[in-house]
């Protein structure tokens, strides 16, 4: 008996070390990196899940320590909060270790959601040669500390440094799998039904990159959710993969539930400041569609407007 009581406190000795030596030690806090798949900040949860609270976001590189591992979600420390991150999205080597190949791009990122100035030369006094917004794809020619030597459209210029990134602000984080997107094969709007037929009633019609909620597929249909709104679509008019720009053009008339005039903005949310307003019935053309605003160009000049304040013209 005496024996077998000396055995017990050995065995579970040797179990603890084994644990220990491949890295599962019971109750042991680990350190580990966010490892973003295309740049973008990862979210951090409240709570394991897509639907759960956004506790904060987090950049590639960004240490944090892993509480609990999981198959999908690992809870993490971060900043002094606990939350719940993909465990997709973690990484045991630091990302940031080595010098990554830098390709160049920068994106142009406003402080105050108002463009930015492209000069001539580096100075504040120098004439403007173009206005850029937030998002805007740059080629960096000669990075600066203040000054950096940028192509944009086919013109050399200067922007200050401060107001470029290296992450698109855009970049979709498509971590939801029910996210889809409308394609269109001939560039023409989409119909957006309330039952699954072509008899159904006419909801809206969708521009391709109009991002969706895939809910279910029943055949050739799938029920999806268009912000609050549910409907159909057929299912091979939708994909998983974003799509921003057009083959061709798509116009599309501004329409106005109080009959007042609608805002244009500098960006595609209502916190950019609002660059001009327009009448209802005046036609635009349907440039990109982005997280429930489009891009349009209308009178030579180009914004972004909710994509609900906007009807789809007949004919196209």
């Amino acid at each position: 008996m005496k024996c077998v009581q000396h055995r017990i406190p050995c065995l579970l000795s040797c179990l603890v070390l084994a644990l220990a030596l491949l890295g599962f030690v019971p109750g042991t806090a680990r350190a580990a990196y966010i490892l973003s798949p295309n740049s973008a900040p990862v979210n951090v949860r409240v709570n394991p899940g897509v639907d759960q609270g956004l506790l904060r976001t987090a950049k590639t590189g960004t240490e944090v320590t892993v509480l609990e591992p999981g198959d999908e979600w690992t809870k993490i420390l971060i900043g002094g909060q606990e939350g719940y991150v993909l465990t997709d999205y973690l990484t045991e080597t630091d990302p940031l270790s080595d010098d990554p190949v830098d390709d160049g791009k920068r994106y142009v990122i406003s402080p105050n959601s108002a463009p930015v100035n492209v000069r001539r030369e580096p100075s504040t006094s120098s004439e403007s040669i173009m206005q850029v917004v937030t998002g805007t794809e740059v080629e960096v020619i000669e990075p600066g500390d203040e000054w950096t030597e940028i192509e944009v459209d086919g013109e050399d210029g200067y922007i200050l440094t401060d107001f470029l990134s290296e992450e698109d602000p855009y970049a979709p984080e498509n971590e939801d799998d029910s996210i889809r997107y409308v394609r269109s094969p001939n560039s023409a709007p989409v119909n957006f039904r309330e039952q699954p037929s072509t008899r159904g009633k006419l909801i809206a019609q969708l521009v391709t990159g109009t991002e969706v909620t895939l809910l279910d597929e029943t055949g050739e249909w799938s029920r999806v959710m268009l912000g609050d709104q549910m409907g159909y679509i057929f299912t091979e008019y939708l994909t998983r993969t974003q799509q921003t720009t057009y083959t061709s053009a798509v116009y599309a008339y501004v329409v106005s539930p109080n009959g007042g005039d609608v805002r244009v903005r500098y960006g595609a949310g209502t916190t950019y400041h609002v660059m001009t307003t327009v009448q209802p019935g005046t036609e635009v053309q349907v440039l990109a569609v982005q997280s429930g605003w489009a891009r349009v160009r209308f009178d030579d000049k180009e914004g972004y407007i909710d994509v609900n304040y906007l009807s789809i013209s007949e004919g196209f």
